[in-house]
């Protein structure tokens, strides 16, 4: 088996799975200098670097000397990981891919594929010229290389997801939402709240707020609850990290939403067979683009417009009930863990081939 290192930042829990597909296929090693966040079987090498950062640059220690045992060595194009990227400028013998979202997205630089380049997104154009392979989150993350000399032969989607467990849509349960993920302000967790309470006091919907995760917005979620006397109405259940008591709250969900941000519980909430719902200019890494608009989840400009939408919910749960069964469709035709997994190496099988 060909000897694959993918080097990441940390190794995350969502990624495993991914990562186990993968080592059936390959002998495959993960490398980070930060946390190991992982938890259950992880059928792969793992390797933990030690590192320097200064003024907001990171310098893996021993890294150089690692690599060459490998056949294929897949980075992180962060411009603050220096000793990922300058792998590229160095003689090696080992195939290099790069796997990310696609382009710079950040606070300061939104998922926006048709905003001016400047001087760091052409370093970034370099590394991937450089690269045998280059593996984007998602299709649409291609638009912001549209007019570059950027080798689309050389692209591939590994579209970002997470695992699910497979379960079966009892229409007679769904009449809830829920709101999952870390608590903290960027999330706009306060606006759901406002229209939730707005939907309840001013329509008089009959319906809950479930809201899962942990976080610095934890007292002040808890103090509008008691404020406006929402105790029977919004949930609090902290974290859960047991898949099965996840899918079960997405089971009583008719929505799950999250305002000013969309990221990994976009598709898992459509594989639980739930429409997500955020905003259009919601920070994402570009999987809110799983999402088609009215039809397998919904995507709304305004803040008022989200009231209009828990209202319409509540009302007509049918509708919802539909738009998750084709949320559920869509997940397992394109956003599976073995879609993910699959593009990945399908990439690595095309640098590895690279004579």
């Amino acid at each position: 088996m060909k000897k694959i290192l993918i080097l990441q930042n940390e190794l995350s829990p969502y990624s495993v799975p991914v990562y186990n597909k993968i080592a059936e296929h390959y002998d495959l090693t993960v490398g980070y200098y930060l946390k190991d966040k992982s938890y259950g079987i992880c059928n792969f090498h793992k390797k933990h670097f030690d590192y320097i950062e200064t003024c907001s640059f990171v310098i893996v220690k021993g890294l150089k000397s690692y690599v060459s045992q490998f056949d294929l060595v897949s980075i992180l194009p962060d411009l603050h990981i220096i000793s990922y990227w300058s792998l590229l400028f160095m003689p090696h013998s080992f195939k290099i891919t790069s796997w990310s979202i696609g382009f710079r997205v950040s606070y300061v630089h939104p998922y926006i594929t048709n905003r001016k380049h400047v001087i760091a997104d052409r370093l970034i154009q370099e590394f991937f010229n450089r690269c045998d392979a280059n593996i984007f989150y998602m299709e649409k993350a291609k638009e912001f290389w549209k007019d570059t000399n950027v080798d689309m032969s050389k692209v591939f989607v590994a579209p970002n997801t997470t695992e699910v467990i497979p379960i079966t849509i009892e229409d007679g349960n769904k009449k809830d939402f829920l709101f999952i993920g870390t608590l903290y302000k960027g999330k706009g967790i306060d606006l759901l709240l406002e229209s939730f309470l707005k939907a309840v006091k001013v329509d008089g919907i009959d319906n809950k707020l479930h809201i899962v995760g942990d976080g610095e917005e934890r007292n002040e979620i808890e103090t509008f609850v008691k404020e406006h006397h929402m105790e029977d109405k919004v949930i609090l259940h902290g974290a859960i990290f047991d898949e099965k008591k996840l899918a079960e709250l997405f089971g009583i969900s008719l929505l799950c939403i999250s305002p000013t941000q969309g990221g990994l519980s976009c598709p898992k909430s459509m594989g639980y067979g739930v429409p997500f719902v955020t905003r259009s200019d919601a920070i994402t890494g570009g999987e809110i683009y799983h999402i088609t608009s009215g039809v397998n989840g919904v995507i709304y400009k305004h803040d008022i417009d989200l009231t209009s939408i828990i209202r319409d919910a509540s009302l007509n749960r049918e509708k919802y009930i539909e738009m998750g069964k084709r949320a559920q469709k869509y997940y397992y035709n394109k956003a599976t863990i073995n879609h993910m997994a699959e593009g990945a190496m399908s990439a690595f099988d095309f640098a590895l081939n690279i004579k």
